[in-house]
């Protein structure tokens, strides 16, 4: 008679920079693959988020750089000025993705994205955000 193996699930470490479970491992039937890496289905809807945050400011708040080097350039501030407000400052992830639809509804227009450390503290912004949620 033959016995059978039974294997371990395999398991994967979450490919989110900023894994919101602090590296602790995923299963394989709880993975969430985008792509060829393995997430956490919270830190993949977290990385998309940030995804469309940087697509909605490159597509509507971005004044257009003269040349390629500044707009690769514009490209990794953003990314810095994102982590920062989120992950050092602590700011909800929502809160900063209602900021840049808000002014993108307005049509404005940013030289740099630098100009998005100033949500942190904004009561202007804070009090429309809090308005908004409580509908």
């Amino acid at each position: 008679m033959r016995e059978r193996i039974i294997m371990a699930e395999k398991q994967y470490v979450c490919g989110y920079t900023h894994c919101l479970h602090y590296g602790q491992k995923i299963l394989q039937s709880e993975a969430v693959a985008v792509g060829s890496r393995k997430y956490h289905w919270d830190c993949a809807a977290q990385k998309q988020q940030m995804e469309r945050i940087k697509d909605t400011y490159f597509s509507e708040l971005n004044e257009v750089a003269p040349n390629k080097d500044e707009e690769n350039n514009k490209f990794k501030i953003l990314g810095k000025v994102l982590n920062d407000l989120i992950y050092k400052n602590d700011l909800n992830i929502d809160y900063v993705e209602f900021c840049v639809n808000y002014y993108a509804s307005y049509k404005k227009k940013f030289k740099s994205p630098l100009i998005l450390r100033y949500l942190n503290g904004n009561k202007v912004m804070e009090r429309k955000w809090n308005n908004c949620k409580g509908r």
